[in-house]
């Protein structure tokens, strides 16, 4: 019996990883793509198992293909299967849990939120009047955003950091 399906269902979480690592704003669409892909997968591999073993008696709970990692076991079990596949896919999801704890650090740098703190204290270093521009973009925590100050004609680049805390500070550049 071909376990294409079943396979696709247990690696399908690892191709979360990179997409978190990478593009983080999009990782939370993602995931839920790729979880309706497992269960797809899942719903696929039932339809083929039950073909297979057609009137043996080893059919699965319905609900079972809506929770990939459960369908694996009961797979591996019903029709007694290689246990390397829900193997594999408790190992995908045990990466994304490490990713995503390693990942934790990346934040959304929300310059709006804080351009008028810089504006102010550009004020008490001495200009009349400020204006600052800062990005809004995904970083990690200890990175550095460079924002612009335009005061009295001129402008000035302010360095901000912001700390794996969340919190932030600046200092001209």
């Amino acid at each position: 019996m071909d376990p294409t399906f079943a396979w696709t269902a247990a690696t399908l979480p690892l191709a979360y990883v990179p997409i978190a690592y990478f593009a983080p704003a999009a990782a939370v669409a993602t995931g839920g793509v790729l979880a309706l892909a497992a269960a797809v997968s899942c719903v696929l591999d039932h339809r083929r198992v039950r073909a297979a073993v057609d009137g043996s008696g080893r059919d699965f709970p319905p609900v079972s293909v809506l929770i990939p990692f459960l369908y694996l076991v009961l797979r591996t079990i019903r029709i007694k299967s290689t246990p390397a596949i829900p193997v594999v896919g408790v190992a995908a999801i045990g990466l994304v849990i490490l990713g995503q704890l390693t990942f934790a650090q990346i934040v959304q740098f929300q310059g709006d939120s804080i351009e008028a703190d810089i504006a102010k204290w550009a004020r008490e270093q001495g200009a009349t009047s400020a204006h600052v521009e800062c990005p809004n973009k995904m970083i990690r925590a200890d990175q550095e955003v460079t924002c612009i100050v335009s005061a009295g004609g001129q402008q000035a680049p302010v360095t901000v950091k912001i700390g794996d805390d969340g919190y932030y500070w600046w200092n001209w550049a």
